[in-house]
């Protein structure tokens, strides 16, 4: 009696997925009644006094995207075919899409070719991701892509680093250096740690204009209490010798980063 129930029961099945399917499918008597209303849409369109002509390449990508979403929808139909009536042998119930049914079948055949080689499926699943990671490292297409991302990341930085220069070159029209490299690694190193690459130019020029000064006269007064200052002016910072912006460094960085 229950085999006669089973019997009867999976033609409705069958009928209701070829129902769906049949669904997302156009006719040929749609197809033409769709073509048809279209052109009248256009045509009334055309007969308006603001309406633009349709553009090609959007009438090209209109058509793209409608056989894509046909692929896909057909694509879907096929599937439930395939699966009509399965379970997912781990969850007991239907397989949710194709990501689930495709999960499980790799996880089907990692367990069968683990039997076989008479080790643990986690184990032999570690074995093949260190086979795809060893292929990620020697497979040239996939090391050509990474070279093309990290082309990618260096235009970036290039094109921060000119609009700095550009920045810096605006602010002092003397400046003659034609990349960022030529300013230094001690300017490289500043901006990375946080100071704005303006801020860490004047003070890289500030340094730069003491070492070239004659020593100041015996009658000069220099700064007093640096010692115990937490926040210094850009006129303070000009007036120190090397000595002193060497061990004043990490507060004269903090003091750069209030300046205006």
């Amino acid at each position: 009696m229950e085999n006669e129930n089973i019997t009867t029961a999976a033609p409705a099945e069958a009928e209701t997925v070829d129902a769906e399917a049949v669904a997302t499918v156009p006719t040929e008597a749609q197809e033409p009644a769709a073509a048809e209303s279209e052109a009248k849409s256009a045509g009334e369109q055309e007969g308006g006094k603001d309406t633009e002509p349709a553009k090609p390449w959007k009438t090209e990508q209109n058509a793209r995207f409608a056989e894509q979403r046909r692929r896909k929808e057909a694509e879907e139909a096929a599937f439930r075919a395939l699966v009509d009536g399965v379970n997912n042998p781990d969850t007991g119930k239907p397989f949710a899409d194709r990501g689930e049914w495709e999960a499980w079948k790799r996880k089907a055949s990692i367990a069968a070719r683990a039997q076989r080689a008479q080790i643990a499926p986690e184990t032999y699943a570690k074995i093949v991701e260190q086979a795809r990671e060893e292929l990620k490292r020697s497979d040239p297409e996939l090391q050509a892509q990474a070279q093309q991302l990290e082309q990618y990341k260096q235009r970036e930085r290039e094109n921060i680093f000119s609009n700095d220069l550009k920045a810096i070159r605006k602010a002092y029209p003397d400046e003659k250096a034609k990349s960022i490299e030529e300013l230094g690694p001690q300017f490289v190193a500043m901006c990375a740690s946080g100071i704005s690459p303006l801020a860490a130019y004047e003070a890289l020029r500030a340094e730069k204009a003491r070492s070239v000064k004659q020593p100041p006269s015996m009658g000069e007064v220099r700064p007093k209490g640096s010692a115990g200052k937490e926040f210094f002016t850009r006129e303070e910072v000009a007036a120190m010798n090397p000595t002193e912006v060497s061990k004043n460094y990490d507060r004269i960085r903090k003091s750069m980063e209030q300046w205006k």
